[in-house]
């Protein structure tokens, strides 16, 4: 697992220094046209969000007059348990999440900055301290208090020896505490960073793995709902702490954002299922699904690894900082993506098999119902075919 200075990309912003010449528009106009295309794409996340909230509570209403035409009474106890398993799946888990402690705040200090002031310098070196504090409470590093404590009283020393320093001091003090934090600090991170990870990767391939079963848009959407509320909630509980409230709405935000994603994800590959099965045959029914598990499946690696970013919190969630973490892991999940999928098929084992030969005899029999394909697909028998037998 990378440590933060790895998992953060650097981004070469161009910079106006009117004394040495080296203006350049055409550079920042390529800045300005990111940082554009970002709010864009922020306000579609949002927009997205409120699509998300708004079908749920679109499909509770249509199925509630469902059951209620039968009898009022089916209506209301439809009602109570969507709400029991709306609260127990993705309540609970949002709120051990917003329970946990806020993580200490970085100050927006960058130890490599030729300007930096003995001031800035000392507000970095006091956040250090406070972050080794609150990594004492963390549950997961109880064993090593221990290695906790002897950093955080070093890291102390430093910090006033940074207090009492001068400003022809700076530069070599930001270099002591560069290595400290690479040495100490990181080194206690690395242990959580690959349990975070291994956790994020098992989630996302269990999210693609269950909604490649599932033939429902909405069924898709909940499950991508409750998953991920679930792993944001684990991911903070790993750093023991979560960002403060614009982070935590953007988590948020995300986690909606991948809900959306697994609603309309399925009704777009079953188009490409249909024109593969045209192609392919039995076989290519299953492309539609294995494709819509996938995006699942990424879309949720991509939630886990920014709400990592923002749960490790060591270092200051800037508008720079926010588009170098999202260049970033789009990188990374660029890299796992097959990893991802081939995890995903191998942990299916048999099951495409059986679904490449549950697709073909549905489709030969004419059938379009999913409880057929999944009777076909557990190796039963479809009504249809249950209907034949019979009359035979």
């Amino acid at each position: 697992m990378e440590t933060q200075e790895t998992f953060v990309q650097t981004v070469d912003v161009p910079t106006r220094s009117g004394a040495e010449g080296t203006d350049q528009p055409g550079g920042w106009e390529l800045v300005r046209q990111i940082k554009r295309a970002w709010r864009l794409l922020r306000f579609a996340s949002i927009a997205g969000s409120a699509v998300v909230l708004a079908v749920l509570v679109l499909e509770i209403v249509r199925y509630y007059d469902l059951f209620a035409n039968v009898h009022w009474s089916l209506g209301v106890m439809y009602l109570v348990v969507v709400a029991a398993l709306l609260g127990l799946l993705v309540g609970l888990p949002i709120y051990r999440f917003c329970k946990l402690p806020t993580v200490v705040r970085p100050p927006d200090v960058h130890l490599s900055e030729k300007d930096l002031t003995s001031a800035a310098l000392a507000e970095r070196a006091h956040y250090v301290v406070r972050y080794l504090r609150s990594l004492k409470r963390n549950d997961e590093l109880q064993d090593r208090v221990d290695e906790i404590e002897s950093a955080e009283k070093d890291a102390t020393a430093l910090w006033h020896r940074v207090q009492r320093a001068g400003d022809e001091q700076v530069t070599d003090l930001a270099d002591e505490l560069k290595t400290f934090e690479r040495q100490r600090v990181d080194t206690l991170l690395k242990a959580l960073d690959d349990k975070v990870d291994r956790y994020i990767r098992s989630e996302a391939v269990t999210v693609g793995l269950t909604t490649t079963v599932v033939l429902s848009g909405a069924i898709d959407a909940l499950i991508v709902l409750w998953r991920n509320a679930n792993m944001i909630s684990q991911v903070a509980r790993f750093y023991y702490g979560r960002p403060h409230l614009r982070g935590t709405l953007c988590i948020m935000r995300d986690v909606l954002f991948a809900a959306l994603v697994g609603l309309k994800a399925q009704s777009m590959t079953d188009h490409v299922g249909t024109y593969a099965a045209r192609t392919v045959g039995a076989w290519g029914r299953v492309a539609g699904p294995l494709l819509d598990g996938s995006i699942n499946g990424l879309v949720t690696l991509k939630v886990g690894y920014l709400a990592k970013r923002r749960c490790r919190s060591f270092e200051a969630w800037t508008e720079k900082t926010q588009l170098q973490a999202i260049q970033a892991v789009m990188k990374l999940v660029g890299q796992e993506a097959f990893g991802v999928v081939s995890e995903m098929v191998k942990r299916a084992g048999g099951v495409g098999s059986r679904a490449a030969a549950a697709a073909g005899a549905t489709a030969a029999a004419g059938g379009r119902s999913v409880v057929d394909f999944v009777k076909r697909w557990f190796g039963g028998k479809a009504d249809d075919q249950d209907a034949a037998e019979a009359s035979a």
